[in-house]
């Protein structure tokens, strides 16, 4: 007679299904973790992108007004604050853009759980093929 104690073959699967399903829901919550941490990196380089985009337009505009105004003033002292507010506003493009670009080479791509999905999908081919 068969030990009582020891579970049944239908246990041992639904156990193993209940596990598996455990299993794949826990990535799935860890890959949403990263992708959540991603987008929020991505998030902060676009922020400074836009921001750096912006100052570069109002740069041209004041530099065309800046232009404007010396061929009509020629010396007077009105063209020179607006070329010198359009400087600043180059300078404040170029950091920008620098911040940017660090931010988004600080944008890595989710690791952990494709790497667990991977050790997975491993482990899972070897217990469907237990002979190779």
């Amino acid at each position: 007679m068969a030990d009582s104690r020891e579970p049944s073959i239908a246990d041992l699967v639904r156990k193993t299904v209940s596990d598996a399903q455990k299993l794949v829901r826990a990535q799935i919550a860890l890959t949403q973790a990263e992708l959540t941490a991603t987008s929020k990196a991505v998030s902060r380089a676009g922020v400074f992108a836009v921001l750096a985009l912006v100052c570069l337009s109002l740069f041209g505009i004041f530099l065309l007004v800046t232009i404007a105004y010396a061929f009509v003033a020629l010396g007077l002292p009105t063209w020179a604050g607006f070329g010198i507010v359009s400087l600043l506003l180059l300078i404040a493009a170029v950091v920008s853009g620098l911040i940017a670009r660090n931010q988004a080479q600080q944008i890595r791509a989710p690791k952990l759980a494709l790497s667990e999905l991977a050790k997975t999908r491993n482990t899972i081919a070897s217990v469907e093929q237990p002979g190779q």
